[in-house]
């Protein structure tokens, strides 16, 4: 048993190959090592440098990735137990544009990035969908765009990244597709990824997830009996 609680207070949790994660009911985030003793503190709103909440906890490897998301501002932090939590792909005190939604298989990141906008606006006139090679290191970032994004929210629905493809849940049921590092069209891996894993533990591939699992995780959600075709597009285009 790792933590025992009996306030009666809700918790949220996520875990990687060398850390889970606490979210308390007053958004504070702590990481744990799997191997007690040890509790790092991460953020709080008091401690955040626009005082928002954090949401959209993602780790991978030895990383903790978490948005920090409001109507008029959104960004994406990191922390590591070496250089503790740190803007990652964010714009402190800059309403005008933000970045949230961050998803990744520990070889691509994929994100949602917002410009132009008006610091009461709520939404960003410019959206992007994002990506760069998988890293914690706020200044090796190297993002590239891959489209627009047709959709208004920035900081509502993380990307799932895995095996070359990212996908992005949207209003009104619709998903888009995008293919990564794949020849194949549709949303099957080819024999070479079919162990690749989509899950949010473990580092790549430490976690094997067959190919009918992940295709399972592309599929149409079944309120949609005749889905539009999905955006697809290559990430190393």
């Amino acid at each position: 048993m790792l933590a025992h609680y009996t306030d009666g207070e809700q918790r949220n949790w996520d875990c990687g190959a060398k850390w889970y994660v606490r979210v308390d009911k007053n958004f504070s985030l702590f990481a744990l090592p799997w191997t007690p003793p040890g509790e790092h503190f991460v953020t709080s709103p008091s401690k955040d440098p626009d005082g928002i909440n954090a949401t959209q906890p993602l780790v991978r490897g030895g990383f903790f990735f978490f948005a920090t998301a409001t109507l008029l501002i959104d960004g994406i932090n990191v922390w590591d137990p070496v250089h503790g939590t740190r803007p990652f792909i964010r714009w402190p005190g800059d309403y005008t544009r933000g970045a949230a939604d961050l998803g990744t298989d520990g070889v691509d990141m994929v994100w949602t990035q917002g410009e132009d906008k008006k610091p009461n606006d709520k939404v960003y006139p410019t959206r992007s969908a994002m990506t760069a090679p998988f890293t914690g290191d706020p200044a090796a970032v190297k993002p590239r765009r891959l489209r627009s994004s047709p959709f208004l929210g920035v900081g509502n629905f993380a990307w799932e990244v895995g095996c070359g493809y990212a996908m992005h849940e949207a209003e009104n049921n619709q998903l888009m597709v995008g293919g990564s590092r794949m020849a194949t069209h549709g949303y099957y891996p080819t024999s070479r990824c079919s162990s690749v894993s989509t899950s949010r533990s473990g580092s790549p591939a430490s976690t094997p997830i067959p190919s009918a699992r992940l295709a399972a995780k592309f599929a149409w959600p079944a309120s949609r009996s005749t889905p539009s075709a999905p955006v697809r597009r290559r990430i190393d285009d």
